[in-house]
């Protein structure tokens, strides 16, 4: 399921004549469900798309997806200061839910383990095989060192101070270094937020003041700082000693920002849970 808000600053006139824009599908929706909000400009209404694919979905769950987000629409409208967990529930009329298709069967959350519990699960079944690449060098790295480096720099950032739900800023070009960090940054029990360094640096700063990371990483710090401890700090901790606080499905993982195409970049808080939800589901799905 994607949502999307797309503001259309625009209105086409032609001379006296009415017009009216229609946006047409491509036939080709890359996800199952998508839905779009669409505001166009000041004297038009807000008009809302539904795409989805024929072989995920009927028209009849379609229809009730829609009654369900007009309800829930109305839902936050009359009550703005509510939780979503308060105002999406099922209807009180009618004690309809949202169609399994689309709501589907989430795993249970007691069953699943931290985030980085199953990368030191798989360093432990075959500390030999390949957990990274990078596809630019050809460099790799196996699993038992993605643990090894992270352990040791996950004991650098909680001397450092970072513990749960701290947030570190993650300025590394996509590779290596990127991976150890976010593993190493939940093993701390922090949050890691993405920092694009190809960015401009307007939203860099703009996504900065909002999100005020405890701590920013690149190659180079990130390096530096995992020379604060030595080479085999970690090597003695068992799976659980750094984790064991991240039990809380709903504690951060990491932060995300919009594009900022309708303003300015917003956060987006994405749990624990979450990840490993959709982890689950993808690779029961494309694995």
């Amino acid at each position: 399921l994607t949502l999307s808000f797309e503001r259309h600053d625009y209105d086409a006139r032609f001379g006296t004549a009415a017009s009216r824009a229609v946006t047409l599908s491509t036939g080709r929706e890359p996800h199952p469900l998508a839905v779009f909000v669409r505001d166009y400009h000041d004297d038009a209404a807000v008009v809302i798309d539904i795409d989805w694919r024929s072989d995920a979905h009927s028209a009849a769950d379609i229809v009730e997806c829609a009654r369900r987000f007009q309800l829930l629409v109305a839902r936050l409208i009359a009550t703005p200061d509510a939780t979503l967990d308060q105002i999406d529930r099922p209807d009180a009329a009618d004690g309809s839910t949202m169609p399994a298709a689309i709501a589907g069967a989430l795993p249970d959350d007691a069953a699943a383990p931290p985030l980085a519990d199953a990368v030191l699960a798989a360093a432990g079944r075959a500390p030999d095989a390949t957990a990274v690449v990078e596809v630019e060098t050809g460099r790799s790295l196996s699993y038992r060192d993605l643990a090894s480096r992270a352990r040791r720099r996950a004991t650098a950032l909680a001397t450092a101070g970072i513990g749960p739900e701290a947030l570190v800023g993650l300025a590394h070009p996509r590779g290596i270094e990127l991976v150890v960090s976010m593993l190493a940054v939940v093993l701390a029990g922090g949050a890691w937020m993405p920092l694009d360094p190809d960015q401009p640096s307007a939203r860099q700063a703009a996504v900065l003041a909002s999100a005020r990371p405890a701590l920013i990483l690149d190659d180079t710090t990130a390096r530096a700082l995992d020379n604060t401890v030595g080479a085999d700090a970690g090597a003695h901790l068992v799976q659980h000693h750094l984790v064991q606080h991240l039990l809380h499905p709903q504690q951060l993982a990491y932060l995300l920002h919009t594009s900022g195409s309708t303003g300015r970049p917003k956060g987006v808080m994405i749990p624990h849970r979450g990840v490993v939800n959709y982890l689950r589901v993808a690779i029961d799905r494309y694995l």
